[in-house]
């Protein structure tokens, strides 16, 4: 619950910018959110796949070197990815990303990436709980009140403290995150390997649209594009609860665990109203409350189709393949994704009429059917074992 929290205080963070600055601050800033896109989908390379199902056994979580085995993992990967696509953005485009800007927002970004959930689902308490909400809420106010860098780099540190002191109060009855030894690296980063390289590539992948865009339109429909990315990982970030929680169920005896199935068909059942209810209000001009550069998205209706189509394949993903072990399927429809993505991308640079938003919408469309047919074909095999035995 406390990512849906962080998650929603960083698109309010956004919007509050989106209104507040001038049109070529908001560029700026806009356009190291999408360099922080890229690190960030990087940085999770699979972890968020495979740290639940280590961690939910007894013995990997006893003493905390593998969660901080993982944690290293993340904050290194994030580090090197936003070093390397700021030097590789200004290198190629014309339009340089600000080091201020960048410098900036990683800053105030970083502390997050050591409390995901699979890490505080096992031990955050009502105290911990509000106490992140009410340093959200400042760091909330603090933007409304000074929307520029020095503010979000200053954030930052000051939410690492506090990431620091939650950590510390969180163990003080079980130890949940400790340093991790070279010997657990490796094994950490031996689990990872079972679906970071196609995880990973397709993050790159997702994560460079922002870089090409400002390569081949330029600063400018590079932060439209991010914008419109924003309003679907809002979307998304509804539904993580749920599809997390059902997910580390799994991994757990209860009643979550015995109803599964229902919850999966919930999930989805929602997704498909609410999704309806989002693009008619869309239709009916509710992006206004957001601000005029929210209105001006560019093809926000496939953002949202595009967000309802990642709901659907993530809780295909998290209900009925990751639990299984069965890797191969993930690892295929996701080539079939890197594929489109790659697609998309290269339409774009070449060809000045393709809308950016599509990069997107036709992605997800690839990921939904690839696991669909996918799932369907794994059916049909057990149906006829089951039928020949």
């Amino acid at each position: 619950m406390v990512q849906v929290f962080i998650a929603g205080s960083d698109y309010a963070l956004f919007v509050v910018f989106a209104r507040q600055l001038d049109p070529e601050a908001f560029v700026a800033f806009s356009t190291a959110v999408g360099l922080h896109i890229l690190a960030w989908v990087i940085a999770d390379g699979g972890v968020s796949y495979v740290a639940p199902r280590e961690l939910a056994t007894v013995a990997n979580r006893r003493g905390g070197a593998m969660a901080g085995a993982f944690l290293t993992l993340r904050v290194g990967l994030y580090v090197v990815a936003t070093v390397g696509g700021f030097l590789l953005w200004n290198l190629l485009a014309e339009d340089a990303l600000s080091g201020i800007w960048v410098a900036a927002y990683a800053a105030y970004a970083l502390p997050s990436l050591l409390i995901p959930y699979w890490l505080t689902c096992w031990s955050m308490d009502v105290v911990g709980l509000l106490a992140t909400v009410a340093v959200r809420v400042i760091i909330l106010g603090a933007a409304v009140l000074a929307p520029v860098p020095a503010m979000l780099g200053f954030s930052g540190l000051g939410f690492l403290g506090f990431v620091f002191w939650l950590m510390m109060w969180l163990n003080r009855r079980e130890t949940i995150v400790g340093w991790a030894e070279v010997r657990v690296l490796r094994i950490a980063v031996q689990k990872l390997s079972e679906v970071f390289l196609a995880k990973t590539v397709a993050c790159v992948m997702y994560g460079l649209a922002p870089l090409i865009i400002g390569v081949s339109r330029g600063a400018f429909m590079a932060s439209d594009y991010v914008t419109g990315e924003r309003i679907y990982r809002v979307y998304m970030a509804l539904f993580q609860p749920v599809v997390q929680i059902v997910y580390l169920s799994q991994f757990q005896e209860g009643p979550l665990k015995q109803n599964k199935g229902m919850l999966g068909i919930s999930v989805h059942l929602t997704n498909v109203l609410l999704g309806v209810a989002v693009l008619l209000a869309v239709q009916a001009g509710a992006l206004s409350i957001m601000g005029e550069r929210f209105e001006a998205v560019v093809g926000v209706r496939v953002y949202l189709l595009a967000a309802c189509l990642a709901v659907a394949s993530g809780a295909m993903l998290y209900f009925r393949v990751f639990p299984s072990g069965d890797f191969g399927i993930f690892r295929r429809a996701t080539v079939f994704q890197t594929t489109a993505f790659a697609v998309m991308l290269s339409l774009v640079l070449v060809r000045p009429d393709v809308p950016v938003a599509w990069i997107l919408g036709i992605a997800e469309a690839a990921l939904f059917v690839a696991l669909v047919g996918e799932l369907a074909v794994r059916r049909f095999l057990r149906l006829r074992e089951n039928s020949e035995a």
